[in-house]
């Protein structure tokens, strides 16, 4: 599983709006881009993962725009986005999701702070 594999970038997001969602953080981009890893992306990457992860509901308030060619661009902050009850959902039930949990505690990188906060 590569780091930016699709379900393990999604774990880290819905990771992080968690923990603003329970008042743990308060969002910080810089922080975010960590925690997700963002260097290590393609161009317009994030993007697009938000992007299907909104088509998914599993978070709210992203809005993007087709540029050109599969290249998305954000029309919002990073900071309007929220994680939504069937996100919430998702991260603590999905088999997936525990999966790629198991995965980055065993490659103890940031996001295994960010578990330690939320408590999951």
């Amino acid at each position: 599983m590569a780091k930016d594999d699709y379900d393990v970038v999604v774990f880290k997001i819905l990771l992080y709006y968690y923990a603003i969602f329970k008042g743990t953080i308060l969002f910080n981009e810089t922080e975010f881009k960590r925690a997700v890893k963002y260097d290590s992306f393609a161009d317009g990457y994030l993007e697009r993962v938000l992007k299907l992860m909104s088509e998914e509901n599993l978070i709210d308030e992203v809005y993007v725009s087709k540029a050109w060619g599969n290249q998305y661009m954000m029309l919002n902050d990073l900071s309007d986005i929220e994680i939504t009850a069937e996100g919430i959902h998702y991260l603590k039930e999905n088999s997936g999701m525990e999966n790629v949990k198991k995965y980055l505690l065993d490659h103890v990188e940031m996001i295994s702070t960010l578990i330690n906060i939320v408590s999951l």
